[in-house]
C-alpha cells in the first residue's frame, strides 16, 4: 500500500503543470507569428530564408528558423525568399490580485509580438504583410523573478505592487478575531 502511494504521489508531483518562462513564451509567440504566415503561402513550394531582426532578438533567430522548418521546406538555394522581421516584443504585468480572501497575489502577463514579412521571387513579386500576436496568461506575482530572464531585456519588465490596503486585510482580520475571542471567553466566563 506505501509503494503505490509514494507512487501517486511522486507521479502527481512530476505531472503538476509547471509556468513558462517569459522566454518560453516569446517563442510560443514566434511560432503564432509563423502559423500565420504560413497559412498565407503555398507549403509545398521552397523557400530560402532571410531574418532581419534587432540585435536584441538575435538570441531568437534559432526558434524563428525552427519554426520555419517545422512548416515548410527550406532550402538556401530557393530563388523564393521569406524576409522575417521580428520588430518589436512587448511584456507587460497589469495590476495585481488576490485569488480569494487570503489566497497569493497574481498578475495577469501579456507579451504582445509584432513581425513583418515580404515574400520575394519568381511566382511573388514582393508580397509582405505584419503579423501581431498577444498572449495573456495569469502567473503568481512572487513567481515574477523566476520567469524572468535577466540576459534578455524582453523578457523583463517592470513588476506590479501589492495593493497597500490589501496587505492590511490579514492582519486586521486575525487582530479582530483574536479580539473578539477574548471578549467571548471573559463575557461568558463571567456570566
Amino acid at each position: 500500500m506505501k509503494k503505490i502511494l509514494i507512487t501517486f504521489l511522486l507521479t502527481a508531483s512530476v505531472l503538476s503543470a509547471q509556468l513558462k518562462t517569459n522566454f518560453e513564451v516569446v517563442q510560443n509567440g514566434i511560432e503564432s507569428s509563423v502559423d500565420k504566415l504560413v497559412s498565407e503561402i503555398n507549403k509545398n513550394d521552397e523557400y530560402s530564408l532571410e531574418i532581419n531582426s534587432p540585435n536584441e532578438y538575435s538570441s531568437l533567430t534559432a526558434s524563428i528558423k525552427n519554426a520555419f522548418s517545422q512548416k515548410i521546406n527550406i532550402q538556401s538555394s530557393s530563388p523564393e525568399k521569406i524576409n522575417f522581421t521580428v520588430n518589436e516584443i512587448h511584456l507587460n504585468y497589469n495590476d495585481c490580485f488576490r485569488d480569494g480572501l487570503f489566497g497569493d497575489f497574481y498578475t495577469e502577463r501579456i507579451v504582445n509580438i509584432n513581425s513583418t514579412y515580404n515574400l520575394e521571387g519568381i511566382k511573388n513579386s514582393i508580397k509582405g504583410n505584419s503579423v501581431s500576436i498577444s498572449l495573456t496568461d495569469t502567473i503568481p506575482l512572487d513567481k515574477i523573478d523566476d520567469l524572468e530572464n535577466n540576459a534578455y531585456n524582453f523578457t523583463r519588465s517592470e513588476k506590479p505592487e501589492e495593493p497597500f490596503l490589501s496587505g492590511l486585510t490579514e492582519p486586521l482580520i486575525a487582530v479582530s478575531a483574536i479580539a473578539v475571542s477574548i471578549y467571548l471567553l471573559f463575557s461568558v466566563r463571567s456570566n
